[in-house]
């Protein structure tokens, strides 16, 4: 006997599903472009986390040695009676502090590079090293409204807008049908014959169909019914308005990140003058002192203004790259070629 049974005005699970898993592939898809931007981010990150330490551990070694020359001379100034003990003490205190801040930066320089071989996967060896990357060549421009409509057009987060709206009128299908009337239809169609001999069982069978309907009918659920829909009804509305609500905040991110990408483009070049400019001043600051032109509070500063304007120019140049990756992984659109990202797999 064979038969087929067909559930009538029941739940149809498999036609949510050629609806739903459609788009849970299409949105798998896109997560895997968007993931292989976030890892580019969380490499820049990586690499600017070593390149700090290392810039850090530069500075100290620089002010170490630095300080050590001027420590020799101001002793033998003070010596001569040419400058205040307090001066004296100051600028030790100045190399001891240098001394301290090498020991911490090596430190984190060790530190920086087991979080980047761990990340790249490779053997670890001390060996590893990042130089200072440069900025583009060339102005990227992103126009707010490209950013926007290609964010639409690749991110896996508008496709699982779409996925979760078709769920949430599966799960109100779901209440309307499992609590109402349901019918089921049964045919079938088989072969009988009896005998007293084995052999005769399967010779000259009789045919035998049937088609049964069967009917369910519920006189009285106590409201089961109209409150498994109100739930499945009050949680699409949740998730209409918790998806209107990730929308704005999606939309807002990339505003905010191609406006800041516009002023990082104009500061990061700002920075890299604020630092040449640094640099020169203390060299000056440092000869002048030597010749007895300026006081230790002079040089202090000069020393320290050169120390932050280079720290201020990496991390100008992280926010500078981290924010590139960071748009490349909100839109998933390469804006330098101007097309969507797209990786073979």
């Amino acid at each position: 006997r064979i038969g087929l049974s067909q559930p009538l005005f029941g739940f149809n699970d498999l036609k949510w599903a050629s609806k739903i898993e459609p788009l849970a592939l299409t949105e798998a898809d896109r997560k895997y472009i968007i993931d292989m931007e976030d890892i580019h981010l969380r490499g820049t990150i990586a690499f600017f986390d070593l390149l700090m330490a290392q810039v850090n551990e530069k500075i100290a070694t620089t002010n170490s040695d630095v300080n050590a020359k001027l420590l020799e001379i101001a002793k033998e100034r003070f010596d001569l009676g040419k400058i205040s003990r307090n001066e004296l003490l100051q600028l030790e205190l100045e190399y001891k502090s240098a001394v301290k801040d090498l020991s911490i930066a090596a430190f984190q320089v060790q530190f920086s590079k087991g979080a980047l071989q761990t990340f790249l996967g490779g053997d670890k060896t001390d060996n590893i090293a990042v130089l200072t990357p440069n900025p583009k060549e060339n102005t990227v421009d992103m126009e707010m409204s490209i950013a926007v409509d290609q964010a639409l057009a690749n991110r896996p987060e508008i496709i699982a807008f779409q996925r979760q709206k078709l769920e949430a009128d599966r799960e109100i299908n779901r209440a309307k049908t499992e609590y109402g009337v349901k019918a089921d239809l049964f045919a079938s169609f088989g072969l009988a014959r009896g005998s007293q001999k084995f052999s005769d069982i399967y010779s000259d069978p009789i045919s035998e169909q049937q088609v049964q309907l069967g009917l369910s009918i519920p006189i009285l659920d106590w409201g089961r019914r109209k409150s498994a829909v109100g739930i499945a009804r009050a949680q699409k509305e949740l998730i209409e308005q918790q998806i209107a609500q990730d929308n704005l905040d999606f939309q807002n991110d990339i505003v905010q990140a191609v406006s800041n990408w516009e002023q990082l483009q104009r500061e990061v070049k700002i920075q890299e003058e604020i630092r040449e400019v640094s640099l020169e001043r203390f060299e000056i600051s440092r000869q002048r002192y030597i010749l007895g032109a300026i006081s230790i509070t002079d040089l202090t500063i000069a020393q320290r203004e050169k120390d932050q304007a280079q720290r201020d120019y990496v991390d100008t140049l992280r926010a500078y790259w981290v924010t590139y990756y960071q748009i490349r992984k909100l839109t998933g659109f390469d804006f330098e070629k101007e097309a969507p990202i797209t990786y073979t797999f």
